[in-house]
């Protein structure tokens, strides 16, 4: 871990860290930070790749580091690091500890530490399904059309009652039965008569 007086004050407080992350994660700081930051986030992910966007969480948690050991609950937690990521407008500073303060960080890594997380995730979802008594697989046969369970009845025979158009315009141009378009051929409009 990398800021792991951070982590454990985290467990100790029994803080899930997604609550704090996904938005940050998902909207790639662009909702979260002023946009002078959030744009030099955004070029870093452009150059860098995704896992900018992990070294950018660890950078903020680093440079919270001593607000959020003195929270006491979970709402302080919160409240902090929404109070500094709104505040940030230093993005010199948050890549440099983003690059040079956090150490190194595989991809191999995250990518473990992601397959763990699905992991426990579906684990979760198959055991709130249980207690719902809702089968969570998709299931599929063989005369009938693909049916999630978990769906409602209604939005099933919606679907399944559907027919698609044969309209030239809405068929996929890369079907396999189909030949590829070329570039003039896609950018033709529709005869309207």
């Amino acid at each position: 871990k990398k800021v792991p007086r951070v982590s454990r004050h985290l467990d100790e407080l029994q803080c899930d860290i997604s609550i704090l992350t996904t938005e940050w994660l998902l909207t790639v700081f662009v909702k979260c930070m002023p946009s002078e930051t959030s744009t030099r986030v955004m070029d870093s992910l452009l150059f860098e790749g995704s896992k900018i966007l992990f070294r950018v969480a660890l950078a903020v948690f680093k440079q919270t580091e001593e607000p959020v050991l003195r929270a006491r609950n979970m709402g302080d937690v919160v409240q902090t690091l929404q109070h500094h990521t709104a505040h940030l407008y230093d993005a010199d500073t948050l890549m440099k500890v983003a690059f040079k303060k956090i150490g190194s960080l595989a991809m191999k890594s995250i990518h473990r530490s992601r397959f763990i997380h699905c992991q426990v995730v579906e684990h979760e979802l198959s055991e709130r399904a249980k207690r719902l008594n809702r089968p969570t697989d998709i299931k599929k046969n063989d005369d009938k059309p693909i049916e999630i369970a978990s769906q409602p009845k209604e939005l099933q025979q919606n679907m399944s009652t559907k027919k698609p158009t044969n309209s030239k315009y809405t068929k996929n141009p890369m079907h396999a039965s189909e030949e590829p378009l070329d570039s003039r051929q896609r950018l033709r409009k529709p005869k309207t008569t």
